[in-house]
């Protein structure tokens, strides 16, 4: 019996010291994996903080929906500008200086408002400044001054051939966007 109890108590010790010896390699192993593991972690949370904020910019936008509206066609532009340009074999803009065109033209639209709020109060009070002339921008301002500009300098970048083609695509873009054609007739 104590030959027996003898044999349990090193079978168990082997039992422990199998898992408890671990060479080099496997140390190697496990801190690849905790990396990876780690990694992995830290993509499923940069994918959930995205979704989130994907989320709360939808919502945003929701409220605000002048800049939902504005900013639509500005990307229905940008997107036919590229197109035009694949089918047509030429450069266009890039995203970034797409961005900086359509940023210039705000200021200066609104620097124009100003001027205008401006000269119109110089008969009432000669103090005021330029910079504190109030300016109101609504619906109307995106649509009848700031698109029309930003549609204009993309238009002036084309090649006057390319211009057809341009307000054609941007057409059938617009419509299809606002439900004003089916998928099918687009």
């Amino acid at each position: 019996m104590a030959s027996l109890n003898k044999r349990i108590l090193q079978l168990e010790r082997n039992y422990e010291n199998a898992f408890l010896v671990a060479s080099g390699e496997t140390f190697k192993n496990i801190a690849e994996y905790s990396s990876l593991r780690q990694s992995v972690e830290d993509i499923i949370e940069a994918r959930e903080q995205k979704t989130e904020c994907l989320k709360r910019y939808r919502e945003a936008l929701k409220q605000v929906k002048l800049v939902t509206e504005a900013s639509d066609v500005l990307f229905q532009i940008y997107l036919v500008l590229k197109l035009v340009g694949k089918q047509c074999r030429c450069v266009t803009y890039s995203w970034q200086r797409y961005l900086q065109v359509v940023d210039s033209l705000l200021l200066k639209l609104v620097d124009n408002l100003r001027l205008d709020a401006y000269q119109a109060k110089k008969g009432d009070r000669e103090d005021d400044e330029v910079s504190e002339a109030e300016v109101e921008i609504d619906n109307s301002f995106f649509k009848r001054r700031f698109v029309p500009a930003v549609h204009q300098t993309m238009v002036a970048s084309l090649a006057s051939t390319d211009v057809p083609l341009f307000n054609f695509f941007l057409a059938l873009r617009l419509a299809h966007t606002y439900k004003a054609i089916s998928a099918l007739e687009h």
